[in-house]
């Protein structure tokens, strides 16, 4: 009998690794595989079953997943989560991190990528319809109510901000601002605003504003965010340019629940209910300066 060759042998090997790893216990095993991701990132981790995905890179698929990140407040919760470990930059060699959120309990669905060097970090996400409570803090309801779809690409330097490349795209539907009432002060009513369409460029060190109109015929206001951040080596080394304009619809403006933000409105009036103001100051005059933060009349 002739002994097999080298090329059977790592083909068999190769079989019985797979199927091993097919066969794989881990849902005995995922009470100490949450506990290691939770001892070394703060994040809390549950879920009724955990697989592994062979589409792609391979991963690993976690049935009816809870995920609660306590440091930042964030909760999340997913008929199915598949998490990818992959290369992300051939040299120098960088690990790429991605994950898949389907069947959201707050709604649609939700794909990320992350591959992080020393100082080079790059982010990509893509959303579809999801569901404003996603991004509600802890127990706290979301402020916001509608339908997001955003899609993200971002390349990022941490030693110099003004290095970032990238784009951001954002559209929703459907979106409402519920009632708020701030320290007694201020109160704002529930308040439609339905559609938001927002496109961001990042080049050569400025983030310019392409497109942002929010509000339509029905909404009770409507308006455009014009301007651009000139991004600086830092965050607070920046400098903001940015125009807002606003137009109250004549329902909304009679409202007697209004009244606190046509009050606050009426120092930026450019005629009837149609509002314009500014900011032209660098982030770090904004932090050290509350009067840097406050909007100036567009003239």
């Amino acid at each position: 009998m002739s002994k097999p060759s080298k090329q059977t042998i790592v083909i068999c090997v190769f079989i019985f690794l797979f199927f091993l790893l097919l066969q794989f216990p881990f849902k005995n095993f995922r009470g100490q595989i949450f506990e290691t991701v939770y001892k070394n990132t703060g994040v809390l981790i549950s879920s009724d079953d955990i697989g592994l995905s062979f589409f792609g890179w391979p991963g690993i698929v976690l049935d009816n997943v809870y995920i609660d990140a306590q440091r930042s407040g964030i909760q999340i919760s997913a008929q199915e989560a598949i998490v990818r470990v992959g290369l992300g930059r051939l040299w120098p060699p960088t690990p790429s991190y991605a994950g898949t959120l389907n069947g959201l309990e707050s709604g649609g669905d939700l794909w990320f990528r992350y591959t992080g060097g020393t100082t080079l970090h790059d982010v990509e996400l893509e959303g579809t319809n999801l569901g404003c409570d996603l991004f509600a803090f802890g127990k706290s309801s979301s402020p916001v109510n509608g339908k997001l779809n955003a899609e993200v690409d971002l390349a990022m330097d941490a030693n110099n901000l003004a290095a970032t490349s990238g784009y951001l795209d954002l559209t929703a539907q459907e979106l409402e601002i519920a009632a708020q009432n701030f320290q007694q002060f201020f109160k704002l009513p529930q308040t439609k605003i339905n559609d938001i369409k927002a496109r961001i460029d990042v080049k050569n060190g400025i983030a310019v504003i392409k497109n942002f109109e929010f509000g339509s015929e029905s909404s009770d206001l409507k308006g455009r965010i014009s301007g651009e951040m000139q991004l600086g080596q830092s965050f607070p080394a920046s400098h903001l340019k940015l125009r807002l304009d606003i137009t109250l619809s004549p329902n909304f403006a009679a409202d007697s629940r209004s009244i606190d933000l046509r009050s606050f409105l009426g120092g930026y009036r450019l005629a009837g209910e149609s509002y314009a103001m500014q900011w032209n100051s660098s982030i770090a005059q904004m932090q050290n300066n509350l009067f840097s933060a406050i909007p100036q009349k567009v003239q």
